[in-house]
């Protein structure tokens, strides 16, 4: 998973909150956007007083300014990540007031589903407005008192569509948040859509004319999932490549018990007790690349190399709300939506909150 930190809850918080207070710098600002103005006007007055330090004739003077350089950079990555979550907080505090009133109407198993479930974490990023759509697969569902459950509480905020009689799956999604998609990704999403209601959108992709090709799919079904755009299309352009490994594993090849092993430890991203082991799974592709790499010669030599180079590099990322895969886990791209989901999670409060039940 790529590295985060959280934006006020690391280990240095006191120390920096001092550092703030002895600059008289808020440490937190009424928005973000006058904690950008603030956090910048007060970095030149750090660098100031850093220098300052230096004319001392203090045996420490040095360390003093290490320490204040090392703040006024902190102060500054703060800015910038306020500059990234800004457009979205004011609609996550609404979303955490939404999770808040649905939690509370909702007897027991609504609440434990909401807050301790993968499916509810997923649940609570569609409520904070990062996450538009979610799909609950038709052979992972639990039990059917979970699809009442959904059908009762989340439909009173978000459409819940059970497709499951036409061969399909569970989506729940916020239109609104499914609309914006929809018009900043046209590039994607050929067909107006405002030209049908949002729900009959969403059921007719994968057909003419919303959806062209399987590869276009892939890309739509990946940004209505909140996914940073480069997964997804990367994953249109070769993931038939992966399924290919799936259907050797199923038998389409004979195949000797150490290859068996090594698609199984691939390919698996479950426990036997149907529980999720992503990391694991990172951890397999990591010690095993030499012989995975092998594997696909001996099986697939016609295979592109850079399909090839895609399945060795291929990793999950597994964040609040979300699981995806990359081949890049510490690109820019994906480590800034990373740092995004974390600290929405964070400002918008849906964190403490959820904190305070767990900790009942």
């Amino acid at each position: 998973m790529p590295a985060t930190f959280p934006l006020f809850g690391s280990l240095h918080t006191d120390f920096l909150l001092f550092l703030l207070l002895l600059c008289n710098i808020p440490p937190f600002a009424s928005s973000q956007k006058t904690a950008k103005i603030v956090v910048h006007s007060h970095i030149l007055e750090v660098q100031r007083k850093a220098h300052q330090a230096y004319t001392q004739k203090d045996s420490n003077r040095r360390q003093i300014i290490d320490i204040f350089e090392s703040t006024s950079k902190t102060l500054l990555e703060i800015s910038n990540r306020f500059e990234v979550i800004e457009p979205h907080l004011e609609r996550a505090k609404q979303g955490v007031e939404q999770f808040k009133k649905s939690y509370e109407a909702g007897d027991e198993n609504w609440q434990d589903f909401l807050t301790r479930t993968e499916m509810g974490k997923e649940i609570q990023a569609i409520y904070l407005g990062i996450k538009p759509l979610m799909t609950i697969y038709k052979d992972e569902v639990p039990t059917e008192i979970m699809v009442s459950m959904l059908m009762h509480y989340a439909n009173e905020d978000f459409t819940v569509l059970d497709m499951r009689n036409s061969g399909r799956n569970i989506l729940i999604f916020s239109e609104s948040s499914v609309e914006r998609v929809l018009t900043t990704h046209k590039d994607y999403f050929p067909v107006d859509p405002s030209e049908s209601e949002i729900p009959s959108y969403i059921s007719d992709l994968g057909h003419p004319p919303k959806t062209q090709s399987p590869e276009q799919l892939e890309v739509q079904r990946g940004l209505l999932h909140g996914f940073p755009l480069n997964a997804p299309k990367q994953f249109a352009q070769y993931g038939s490549q992966v399924d290919r490994l799936i259907d050797l594993y199923d038998g389409s090849q004979p195949l000797s018990e150490e290859d068996r092993a090594l698609l199984g430890g691939y390919l698996r991203f479950r426990n036997r007790d149907g529980s999720f082991q992503y990391s694991i799974t990172n951890k397999f592709r990591d010690d095993h690349q030499e012989e995975i790499g092998k594997l696909l010669t001996r099986h697939f030599p016609d295979m592109d190399e850079k399909a090839r180079q895609y399945i060795l590099a291929l990793r999950y990322v597994e964040l609040p709300g979300f699981v995806y895969t990359t081949d890049n886990p510490a690109s820019d791209e994906d480590r800034a939506f990373a740092q995004k989901v974390h600290d929405i999670f964070e400002i918008s409060g849906m964190d403490s909150f959820l904190q305070q039940i767990l900790n009942k």
